[in-house]
């Protein structure tokens, strides 16, 4: 599964913002994307990125939900961004 690539959490500087990269190679994304969600066209100048999820020891407010039987910090989003083709 996707999420599973990542285990480590990027952490924000002083003012908030975080730089995160990761390389993953497009046969596992193909694949994964075709085996978890049966998408089989990439079409990544379509799509979005999105990052959530928190360390599980991340203490929240009561309002944080998330999905039945799912803690809040796996769903809690933390950021967003669009991919744009490299030079």
């Amino acid at each position: 599964m996707l999420w599973a690539m990542q285990r480590s959490y990027p952490e924000a500087n002083a003012e908030g913002a975080i730089t995160y990269q990761q390389r993953v190679p497009l046969e596992e994304l193909q694949r994964s994307l075709a085996q978890t969600h049966g998408i089989e066209n990439l079409s990544l100048d379509q799509r979005v990125v999105y990052i959530h999820g928190v360390p599980p020891e991340t203490a929240l407010p009561e309002t944080a939900q998330s999905l039945p039987g799912v803690p809040a910090q796996v769903t809690l989003p933390v950021a967003c961004g669009v991919l744009e083709p490299a030079d």
